[in-house]
């Protein structure tokens, strides 16, 4: 074990990923600062995955195994088991430049209030054996290398790429548990959520280096897969944080809200949900009137013959392929 204490716990949640978790974990261990635990939390992996993970010889590496229950009770798992005061997390396709910690930690010292550091991030994007580096749109945060608190989290997200992610984030680990960890059962914006909470509990620090690499497959992702929130408990928990927010808060959350109706409904639209969708468009209106020209054609969409729309959603699958 290291002499210094220890800082950071970087919780990884392993579910067949045998290709790509020595990856992650590498990325961690050569970071320049080595004051952290690594907590891996084998979620009912088939694969061989956890035995590639026993068979790096680290001691600050933890495997701890359960039977799978999804993405965010490993998360939840790891968190349990965490002992550093900031818990990390990162996916296990997912990997960090050696500089991430450093620029978390020093976020950490920007302010007593912080609960929240992020960095950007750049996806690395494969299809078909082809391979490139494509970035996020983040429309609402300083230009060129900034550090430094956001003055409003849900302002920043809003009409852009979010700027806090999953692999790209550490949280305290005190308000992590006094939020609840992540919502179990959701395949979609679990993540979204818990980092709304934890805006609502104190500051977030964000540095505008790319730190992170999200590995992104498009050659065997399928987008009709994961199920999506047709109960729309995200809407509604949501909601909840809006009605308790901040008047000053509240205007920004509003549109946050909003902005996510119409993204499930975007989705929705593309499994062919159309009742399901033109609900989620209504309620997105129903929240903030910004969404209106949105929300409308998601509305007509969901009205036009089901090849037309297939054919629409393929194509724009296509041109997304492009700019990614």
């Amino acid at each position: 074990m290291p002499n210094s204490p220890l800082f950071f716990s970087v919780v990884i949640p392993l579910y067949n990923k045998e290709a790509t978790v020595a990856r992650a974990i590498k990325s961690v261990l050569n970071q320049t600062m080595q004051d952290f635990e690594i907590v891996v939390v084998n979620d009912g992996s088939t694969d061989k995955g956890p035995d590639i993970v026993s068979a790096i010889k680290d001691l600050r590496i933890r495997l701890i195994h359960q039977k799978n229950q999804g993405v965010s009770a490993a998360r939840n798992k790891g968190i349990a088991e965490a002992r550093g005061p900031w818990i990390a997390f990162l996916d296990a396709d997912d990997w960090w430049e050696a500089n991430f910690l450093e620029t978390i930690k020093r976020l950490t010292n920007l302010s007593g209030d912080i609960v929240l550091c992020a960095t950007a991030y750049q996806y690395y994007v494969e299809q078909n054996g082809n391979s490139h580096v494509a970035y996020p749109r983040f429309t609402n945060l300083p230009e060129g290398l900034w550090e430094g608190i956001l003055e409003d989290y849900f302002a920043a997200c809003i009409n852009s790429d979010s700027p806090v992610w999953t692999s790209a984030v550490a949280a305290k680990r005190t308000t992590l548990k006094a939020v609840g960890g992540f919502e179990e059962g959701l395949q979609e914006g679990e993540d979204l959520l818990t980092w709304a909470k934890l805006a609502c509990k104190g500051s977030v620090a964000y540095s505008t280096l790319k730190c992170a690499n999200w590995y992104k497959d498009l050659s065997t992702k399928n987008y009709l897969l994961r199920k999506p929130d047709t109960n729309n408990i995200v809407g509604s928990k949501l909601r909840e944080l809006r009605l308790q927010a901040t008047l000053h808060m509240q205007k920004s959350l509003r549109k946050y809200e909003a902005a996510w109706h119409i993204n499930l409904a975007i989705v929705l639209l593309q499994r062919f949900m159309y009742s399901n969708a033109r609900n989620s468009a209504l309620r997105a209106f129903y929240v903030h009137p910004y969404t209106a020209k949105k929300a409308i054609g998601v509305i007509m969409i969901s009205l036009l013959p089901h090849n037309f729309i297939e054919i629409f959603f393929n194509a724009r699958r296509k041109q997304n392929l492009k700019n990614k």
